[in-house]
């Protein structure tokens, strides 16, 4: 199987699978309660997403757009570093979506689509 890289990792998570020639499978866990504090009161703790970016498919001028609104136009970037930018952005193939109070409940599911994903260091259980 193949090792996802791990591109933030704190009390929320980020991962990225390189799946083909530019092409890259995203897994993302979000501490909601972490990030919006009270705001988050009476909704879902977790947030799980997996997409896939494909800078082929993208076209240049979303590319553009992704690396200007990230801070990262004009510098010179790996594949991996462009895939996130885009994926930040939101030029992304959405496969899986899930909100939940329960970590363990998201992760199984969440595992379904990417087996080789693991949870967030700082991630309640």
């Amino acid at each position: 199987m193949e090792k996802f890289i791990t591109l933030r990792d704190d009390t929320d998570l980020l991962l990225a699978l390189e799946i083909g020639p530019r092409k890259f499978a995203f897994v993302e866990i979000m501490d909601m309660d972490d990030a919006c504090g009270r705001d988050n009161e009476g909704y879902p703790r977790y947030l799980g997403d997996v997409a896939i970016v494909d800078l082929e498919a993208i076209g240049p001028s979303n590319i553009a757009s992704a690396m200007k609104s990230c801070g990262w136009e004009g510098m010179p970037s790996t594949p991996i570093a462009v895939a996130e930018a885009c994926y930040q952005y939101g030029v992304k193939a959405p496969m899986w979506f899930c909100e939940a109070d329960g970590f363990a409940d998201l992760a199984r599911e969440m595992r379904q689509w990417a087996p080789g994903a693991r949870a967030p260091s700082g991630a309640v259980k």
